[in-house]
């Protein structure tokens, strides 16, 4: 597999389903990670 940019590693811990989009994986990380990835979309 190529990469054409940055990219995001997560533990996959489940998924959810809602109205909006049927199926969705849900990662652990937590608000650390979360602010780790704004960091990153901000200053790359």
């Amino acid at each position: 597999m190529q990469l054409n940019g940055p990219c995001v590693a997560g533990t996959l811990s489940g998924r959810e389903k809602d109205g909006f989009d049927p199926r969705r994986a849900v990662f652990a990380g937590g608000y650390a990670l979360a602010g780790l990835i704004n960091y990153g979309r901000a200053n790359w």
